[in-house]
């Protein structure tokens, strides 16, 4: 019984198909995920204890920007509306009442914390 090879231009076509499939395959991946914000362990410190404060209220910390600042003070943990009011604008501008933590230079233990408007 003889065997009959398909064509080279056949086997070189599968491969290029392949290749590219494996290729976008890899792509898709790749771009599905990224990398949005990073948070040292300062600020996840200082944000856990400062939600804890805020939680304590009964507001579940869902929904909120949160942003830390640090000074030679101590942090401050704000909770803000995560609509934007544009540049210039202090406090919390949304629907949502805003929270602030000022904390211990460690960022484990609340001094003082109060909603905002």
């Amino acid at each position: 019984m003889i065997v009959k090879r398909p064509p080279a231009r056949l086997i070189i076509a599968i491969i290029v198909v392949l290749i590219v499939a494996v290729t976008m395959s890899q792509t898709m991946r790749a771009s599905e995920t990224k990398t949005t914000e990073r948070i040292s362990a300062a600020g996840f410190i200082a944000i856990r204890t400062a939600a804890q404060k805020l939680e304590e209220q009964g507001v579940p910390v869902d929904g909120y920007k949160i942003s830390v600042e640090t000074s030679a003070a101590g942090i401050t943990v704000f909770f803000l509306d995560p609509k934007d009011c544009g540049s210039g604008w202090r406090g919390n501008c949304g629907d949502m009442a805003g929270f602030e933590a000022e904390l211990t230079a460690d960022g484990k233990q609340v001094l003082k914390s109060h909603f905002i408007r």
